[in-house]
């Protein structure tokens, strides 16, 4: 049987996320239709969307979550490299970290974490809290990677507001239960206890109401990425874009709605008609009357859309602001008037105003998400032993995605852009300052926060190699021009 200790564990955790449950049920109405009855099972008759009336909520969310995948860690671009901080990268240790990339992509392609991580994003941006599982699939010897709806998730920090500490909660028939467990007669609602013990955790499976327990291990890694979207230092859970404006959503679909029923009333208004008259208001229906007192008529209500309209189109554009969609839209459709310049200093302007929200993003998903592979890849053996020198050396994640280069282009290279421009007029002036400057690694340092690919650069050992063959044929044909030159001379003597 389960012991207590979990049990009242469990307890303090549902009791601490109940104020949440009330919110999450409006955010998914308004922002997440197909998420609706969050806290029950949905009737085959029950259905989606019945609250809402604009769309505008939903298309944000799925803008903004299209954009933190497309734009940080899409398939189709590589979107992280590892560095060794402060070390001279020898060959050995470059080929190594190369090499090691080169297979973690692999490892994602083969895994289905592309796939699901859309839908973990549209969590975190709707509910403020975003959960993902993930495990080796020993069947295929890939990485497998699950989404876990908020509702059945309990979650809660250790001392430094790291996720340490998972309850999830799964529903099983009796033929799941036997297949995933081994035990028989024993299905409905289980209970997956992940908590620290030691330099590992404990993995607990267990029947909620029976508190039998059905499997019982460790692991050596946490098993779990929890992605906090904005983050409140009292609330273990997050906030998110969807909570800040589902007020204004709410407005904007009690407009729509009131504008629906305007265009109705508009279309069909109700009519005046003659006490005990028998009306037909089918198209081209002949309707009779013996005095013009009679007469149908439909009421006028005066109603005034244009009014309604504009009011409508502020408010969906205040919620679009919530979500910075504009910024993602500038990404797609850069304006062509503006110069290289222009188009940086914008896009990195935009991507400082999401720090909050990617920097987040970037300690709670992506570098757990490249940390668990690597531990899954290398503990399975499909990983590649460090050279000796790496042994116990910190490792550096860097992202090159779109997003982290317009940060880098804004912060870094606005120095540098501004440094060069300050010195022309010297430089101009008397050229022999230009020994002051290192060009070689202004060039580097250049061509790293333009994100440009790594391989592109030649190793240094190289270039030196290549500058003193330069000199060295350089001199052989100055020589051999001078020799040249003295023939004609012998000659004439």
């Amino acid at each position: 049987m389960i012991d207590k200790a979990l049990t009242e564990k469990l307890a303090e955790l549902k009791a601490r996320r109940t104020p949440f449950e009330p919110t999450w049920e409006e955010l998914a109405r308004y922002f997440c239709p197909y998420r609706e009855n969050l806290f029950y099972d949905r009737t085959p008759e029950s259905p989606i969307g019945k609250y809402l009336f604009d769309s505008t909520g939903v298309s944000a969310v799925r803008m903004l979550a299209e954009g933190l995948f497309g734009y940080p860690m899409s398939p189709s671009l590589d979107w992280f490299k590892l560095e060794v901080p402060d070390m001279d990268t020898d060959a050995e240790t470059k080929y190594w970290l190369e090499g090691i990339v080169k297979d973690l992509y692999a490892a994602f392609r083969r895994s289905n974490f592309y796939s699901e991580v859309v839908e973990f994003l549209i969590d975190g941006i709707t509910f403020g809290t975003g959960i993902l599982y993930f495990e080796e699939n020993l069947g295929d010897r890939s990485i497998f990677y699950k989404v876990m709806s908020p509702p059945r998730i309990w979650i809660d920090e250790d001392g430094y507001g790291q996720i340490k500490t998972v309850f999830r909660q799964d529903t099983y028939t009796e033929a799941q239960a036997t297949d995933k467990f081994g035990c028989k007669n024993l299905g409905g609602k289980f209970i997956h206890a992940v908590v620290p013990d030691g330099d590992h955790w404990r993995s607990v499976w267990y029947h909620e109401m029976k508190g039998e327990i059905v499997r019982e291990s460790k692991y050596d890694f946490f098993p779990y990425i929890v992605w906090r979207c904005i983050k409140n230092p009292d609330s273990v859970y997050g906030y998110s874009p969807a909570m800040m404006s589902l007020p204004t959503v709410k407005t904007l679909n009690s407009i729509r709605k009131s504008l629906l029923e305007a265009g109705q009333l508009s279309v069909k208004p109700p009519m005046n008609v003659p006490i005990n008259a028998d009306v037909d208001l089918t198209p081209n229906g002949i309707n009779y009357f013996d005095s013009p007192e009679n007469k149908i008529s439909p009421v006028n209500l005066g109603i005034n859309f244009p009014i309604g309209r504009d009011r409508e189109e502020q408010i969906q554009k205040s919620v679009r602001d919530f979500f910075s969609i504009d910024f993602f839209l500038m990404f797609a459709h850069q304006e062509r008037a503006m110069t290289a310049t222009e188009v940086v200093e914008r896009q990195g302007e935009k991507a400082a105003i999401l720090g909050n929200i990617v920097g987040r993003l970037t300690n709670e998903l992506l570098d757990k998400v490249i940390e668990g592979a690597f531990n899954i890849e290398f503990n399975a053996g499909r990983l590649e032993p460090p050279p000796e020198g790496l042994v116990g050396r910190k490792i550096d994640i860097e992202y090159l995605g779109p997003l982290a280069v317009a940060q880098k282009k804004l912060f870094e290279s606005r120095g540098l852009n501004q440094a060069i421009e300050g010195v022309a007029p010297i430089l101009q002036a008397n050229p022999d300052t230009a020994m002051n400057l290192d060009w070689d690694y202004l060039l580097r340092y250049a061509y790293s926060v333009a994100g440009a690919p790594a391989r592109g650069l030649i190793d240094e050992e190289e270039v030196q190699k290549r500058r003193i063959l330069a000199i060295m044929q350089q001199q052989a044909q100055a020589q051999a021009e001078a020799e040249a030159a003295v023939v004609p001379e012998q000659q004439q003597q």
